[in-house]
């Protein structure tokens, strides 16, 4: 049985949730058991619908050192010989302790100091093995890196993905502003529509779908700037078939975390930006390799509305450089990751699947 601790929030957004939920649906094909445990609801809100049992610990996601008593008491613990852990907040004694008693896997996006875990994974584009390996030096026993795109866990509707036809001139944009849109980034691109609907100074052409996340706090004053933007804005909130709705898009904005290679994987060609530290290297990455455009910093950068809007409308006009995007994203993202990291991690801890 796998146990994965991993938590959603307002500050912490649902990245880490959602991506283990990928890799749980992974392990479920293959026959194995997973459990969820969380410091607090909001974990739970998002892992329940999908068929997942949540066990809440009530604890606080920034001191993960103070809960390992209460995990230890959890069902999912106690049953598990697999433990994988995604949080930023974790402290190499947590993983020492654990790891004493069972398999630990540990998501690691920075690639900053050494942990004592079997399996370090970093899917990142940035991220490289001998990195690592330089990193953790002799730690003393044997630890396995799962690094590269080929092992980003998206949904199971990424791994089938059709051609993709790039149309002469794009209309159809399709923003992205993640779980929590603590930044507002939806209401600031929605401002921005509205008030250059209002001037005359915005392709009439271009509509905006302009997605709302679970712990998002706007919604309804974004449903407002929808029916002032004359049609030009579409707000949508929970939507069903993620993968859809970017295949209909010619274009996308996006925060550099792990919606981008869901976006490369549909070949989607996309402007990305930044909305944490965590997020600087994927960014850097992504448009060094010519796979994205960049729209900057977007935290406390009031013209950021106006720069991401100005970036779309030159972007829709350039029909070549959305399909060298397209293809560049494509050759990067086989979508595969998730099946391919779960056969991994079973292969690694000794244990066998269909």
């Amino acid at each position: 049985m796998v146990c994965i601790r991993a938590d959603a929030g307002k500050n912490t957004g649902i990245g880490h949730v959602m991506r283990c939920l990928s890799l749980a649906d992974a392990f479920r094909d293959l026959g194995e058991k997973v459990i969820f445990v969380s410091a607090d609801e909001n974990a739970r809100e998002i892992v329940e619908p999908r068929g997942y049992e949540c066990e809440i610990l009530h604890t606080d996601h920034r001191d993960m050192a103070g809960e390992t008593g209460r995990l230890k008491a959890t069902q999912a613990y106690k049953q598990a010989d697999l433990f994988i852990a995604d949080s930023y907040y974790i402290a190499d004694d947590y993983i020492e302790e654990i790891s004493s008693e069972k398999k630990i896997a540990f998501f690691d996006d920075l690639c900053e100091k050494a942990y004592s875990a079997d399996v370090v994974i970093n899917y990142n584009l940035y991220a490289e093995e001998n990195s690592y390996k330089e990193l953790y030096g002799n730690p003393g026993k044997d630890v396995v890196f799962l690094t590269g795109p080929g092992y980003a866990p998206l949904r199971r509707e990424f791994s089938e993905n059709a051609e993709r036809r790039t149309v002469q001139n794009a209309d159809k944009a399709l923003i992205m502003t993640g779980g929590a849109d603590s930044q507002h980034i939806g209401l600031r691109i929605a401002f921005e529509i509205v008030s250059r609907r209002k001037t005359g100074s915005i392709n009439d052409q271009m509509r905006y779908d302009i997605v709302v996340g679970a712990l998002s706090d706007d919604y309804l004053k974004l449903k407002e700037l929808e029916r002032e933007s004359g049609g030009a804005i579409r707000i949508l909130r929970g939507v069903s078939d993620m993968k859809g709705l970017m295949e209909e898009s010619d274009m996308a904005l996006s925060a550099a975390g792990s919606t981008l290679y869901e976006l490369c994987a549909c070949g989607v060609p996309t402007i990305t930006y930044v909305l944490a530290d965590n997020q600087i290297n994927g960014e850097k990455a992504f448009t060094e390799k010519g796979i994205m455009l960049s729209a900057g910093d977007a935290r406390n950068n009031e013209s950021f509305g106006k720069k991401a809007c100005d970036m779309l409308e030159r972007l829709a006009g350039d029909r070549a450089l959305r399909e060298r995007m397209s293809a560049n994203g494509k050759s990067l993202v086989d979508g595969k990751g998730a099946m391919r990291l779960a056969k991994k991690l079973m292969k690694i801890t000794g244990r066998k699947f269909q």
